[in-house]
């Protein structure tokens, strides 16, 4: 790029006001989107049971029951410390995926909240329309008509490694911040434009208070644009002091959150595991633990392909569209590669070469996210293709981000980018937005089955839970005791999300998040049995809960006469009776 193109940039954010509009054009459109596949019901901040019927898996009743614990903890410091979950240690929601900045802004007004109160619901509303409003920007970085945009828009707000997130992973829907990092990197490499370090930094701020997964991927996208910026403008030092700077609130926001004080070690066995298959992008499967087969298929013409078990997390089928237009820009790549070289004409070879070194960190970025999300155990299908060791300090580091396959979402991304510019850069004149309207059409009946079980899903009336805890003898127990201390880690999210739900005081040693130092919670576990085994009165307003009917049977042979055990479902319970319990009684020996 000449470097008189560069003397004079202008603000960043003075060009981007001009592109609000097509910001509000993309949000509209996601909201349209959003409500047309799960209608309204989710947005009815008072209705939860959908939550606790579980979506996919039971994640978003951790997610849910994390924001319930903080909602009625005291204020602590890092803010988002719930010390009335995982006693005596504490937790911090961070690791609950309950989408950390929003529980501390709706903390905010806990006092005038209703009483039952889920922000599931408005917050994949307001992911849409985010993901709609940073494609309108991304896309129309690159000059193509609002026509053209919009239908280009419809497969990132479709796009299915978003769709299969929503309301499953509420925080890991929020993937609109990797289209944001995009749309600042080529936004960046444009003449006269200043490089929207801010920008960077306030995405990458963003996703600590969101999910911290996206940290990885943002910074790979912020690389890339520094990397052409130094060998464009040969200012090493400037541009390294912008990208080392963008840590200063990235810590801070990780301190104020807690991710750095209670996450533990921060991390976590299973790299390797949660993988990308070789087959990714064109195997449609992802989880469901209420199938039958786990599975939930995606296609009307692609078949499933075999995986390993775990491989569901990493779900990065790019749907029938995308690559029908993939395939076809590898052909055309192809032939007019073979043809330049056997008419030994350098122009093409030339241009393409241009292209990779201009975009060369981005490449290089890519390369590195996808060798990550392979990791160190390569698969095709049900087949491991070969493993390579890792030391053992590497495995550590990568346990932090264990889920590698979710880093290929950028590369997926970049991928529906790609296929989009084909397109639209096609000779074929005023044929692109009808082309690419094919292309839509064939993208959204591919994956018309998955969205139209989604919309059933919500749309047929409200969900109605059916488990043990919200029975009357469930109910009792939760509003008549504060305290229900586990006796070994009972880490069901239905469970420990089914005690505060009745009871506002509740506190509970139960262990709700995936990282954390809870030594002192496994510490109370024998401390507690040892209790109930010493024979001596029970402290009141205290519940102590196993699953194991050994220990349960065990325990009643040395319990206090006065206590009494009970069974909710799968569980046991021992606690000092309330009067109008009504769950049946288990004397202990002492007292028969």
């Amino acid at each position: 790029m000449p470097e008189n193109t560069l003397q004079k940039p202008t603000s960043f954010f003075k060009r981007a006001k001009v592109a609000l509009p097509d910001f509000a054009l993309g949000a509209l459109l996601g909201t349209v989107v959003f409500l047309l596949i799960y209608g309204v019901s989710t947005l009815n901040v008072t209705y939860d049971s959908w939550i606790y019927c579980g979506y996919i898996e039971t994640d978003i009743i951790q997610s849910y029951g994390g924001w319930m614990y903080l909602r009625q903890a005291p204020w602590e410091w890092p803010l988002t410390v719930a010390n009335n979950l995982a006693a005596p240690v504490g937790t911090s929601i961070s690791f609950t995926d309950s989408v950390p900045l929003v529980g501390i802004f709706f903390k905010l007004f806990a006092p005038v909240l209703p009483q039952t109160f889920q922000y599931f619901g408005i917050y994949n509303l307001f992911n849409f329309a985010m993901q709609g409003g940073f494609a309108f920007l991304l896309l129309r970085g690159f000059k193509f008509s609002r026509v053209y945009t919009g239908l280009a828009a419809l497969l990132f707000i479709t796009a299915p490694v978003f769709v299969e997130r929503a309301f499953r992973h509420s925080a890991l829907a929020s993937q609109w911040l990797i289209l944001a990092a995009l749309w600042l990197y080529f936004a960046s490499r444009r003449p006269g434009v200043s490089f929207p370090i801010v920008g960077f930094t306030v995405v990458c701020t963003l996703a600590v208070g969101l999910h911290f997964y996206f940290l990885p991927m943002l910074y790979a996208i912020f690389l890339a644009a520094i990397l052409y910026q130094i060998f464009a403008r040969k200012k090493v030092l400037r541009y390294l002091l912008y990208l080392g700077g963008s840590f200063v609130p990235v810590l801070g926001m990780s301190y104020v959150l807690g991710i750095l004080t209670r996450g533990g070690d921060g991390s976590a066995s299973g790299f390797g595991s949660y993988s990308l298959n070789l087959n990714a992008l064109f195997n449609p499967t992802s989880f469901n633990w209420y199938a039958a087969d786990k599975r939930l298929a995606w296609s009307t013409f692609l078949p499933v392909l075999p995986q390993h078990k775990q491989q569901y997390d990493a779900f990065n089928y790019l749907g029938a569209g995308v690559l029908l237009v993939l395939c076809v820009m590898a052909v055309y790549g192809l032939v007019r590669l073979v043809a330049a070289v056997v008419k030994k004409q350098g122009a093409p070879l030339n241009r393409a070469w241009a292209f990779v070194k201009s975009h060369g960190g981005l490449f290089f970025v890519c390369g590195c996210l996808t060798v990550y999300a392979i990791s160190n155990v390569v698969t095709l299908n049900a087949s491991t293709l070969f493993t390579y060791p890792l030391p053992e300090f590497v495995l550590i580091l990568c346990g932090i981000f264990r889920s590698s396959g979710r880093l290929f979402w950028v590369c997926n991304y970049l991928l529906i980018l790609a296929a989009v510019v084909f397109v639209g850069r096609a000779p074929a004149g005023k044929w692109r937005t009808v082309v690419l309207a094919v292309v839509v059409a064939v993208q959204l009946a591919d994956i018309s089955g998955t969205l139209a079980q989604k919309h059933n899903y919500f749309a047929n009336g409200p969900l109605v839970e059916q488990t043990d805890y919200v029975t009357p003898g469930w109910q009792f127990m939760a509003e008549h005791y504060d305290n229900f201390y586990y006796l070994e880690n009972l880490f069901y999210y239905d469970l420990t999300s089914g005690i505060i739900r009745y009871n506002p005081k509740a506190q509970t040693n139960a262990i709700l998040a995936n990282r954390g130092s809870f030594d002192g919670v496994f510490a109370t576990y024998d401390e507690y049995a040892g209790l109930l085994k010493s024979g001596q009165p029970l402290p009141e307003n205290m519940v102590y809960v196993c699953e194991n009917p050994e220990i349960f049977a065990e325990i009643l042979q040395y319990l206090h006469p006065d206590a009494r055990g009970y069974q909710v479902g799968r569980f046991y319970l021992f606690a000092n009776p309330v009067p109008g319990n009504p769950l049946p009684e288990v004397l202990p020996l002492a007292a028969k």
